[in-house]
């Protein structure tokens, strides 16, 4: 739960998942560590 509070800055997020995006990069996912933690990685 500290990860997710601390590191899910989903403004920051979102515009570089955007300028990944413009790039061709799409498979990137939300990147929220509690998905991450949830699936046992």
């Amino acid at each position: 739960m500290v990860a997710h509070v601390l590191t899910f800055a989903a403004h920051r997020r979102s515009l570089l998942v955007g300028a990944f995006y413009t790039a061709g990069i799409t498979d990137l996912g939300s990147g929220d560590p509690m998905h991450f933690v949830a699936e046992g990685n």
